[in-house]
């Protein structure tokens, strides 16, 4: 991580608005733009891959830790506002990816299921609605696959929706 500043899980599970102003406090920090390292490749925000560490942090901490026998919907609700900031972008992905954790608060469903507008978010949305067996989607992942160029999302709606007809049979 190139901050200053170490992310706390410990204040990110505790402390409403932590995690929120942490990403903020990166996001002005790292507002410029860094040359690709990838020929061909366009240049991305610097703050991006800032924030998704953080996400990629809580998954680690999730893994050890999942939220069943305490109260984590302080970590959810930092969690959703850092999904809801678009100005975030690719940031966001790793923090979608921590949702299925969440399964138990019904909050979680309405989420993905309106990640499934956000072109840079859906093909995240529908494996955490795969890994939480939720399939009440299949509609609107199929016009998705039928759409999409990028493989590995194409795979995801693929698997989400043969998991979906074998679960309805």
């Amino acid at each position: 991580m190139i901050t200053s500043k170490k992310f706390c899980y410990i204040k990110a599970i505790t402390q409403c608005g932590y995690l929120s102003d942490f990403c903020e406090f990166i996001y002005a920090k790292y507002n410029f733009q860094e040359p690709s390292t990838i020929p061909n490749m366009p240049p991305t925000m610097a703050y991006e891959p800032e924030i998704w560490i953080i996400g990629s942090n809580i998954i680690e901490e999730l893994k050890k830790n999942p939220p069943k026998k305490r109260d984590f919907s302080i970590l959810l609700n930092e969690i959703l506002k850092v999904i809801k900031t678009k100005k975030y972008e690719s940031g966001r992905e790793s923090f979608v990816m921590t949702l299925h954790y969440f399964n138990k608060y019904p909050i979680v469903k309405e989420i993905l299921s309106t990640l499934l507008d956000d072109r840079q978010l859906y093909g995240f949305a529908i494996g955490e609605l795969k890994k939480m067996k939720c399939y009440n989607y299949t509609e609107k992942i199929n016009k998705i696959l039928q759409s999409e160029k990028t493989t590995w999302i194409k795979h995801e709606a693929k698997q989400y929706l043969k998991k979906a007809q074998g679960d309805l049979i």
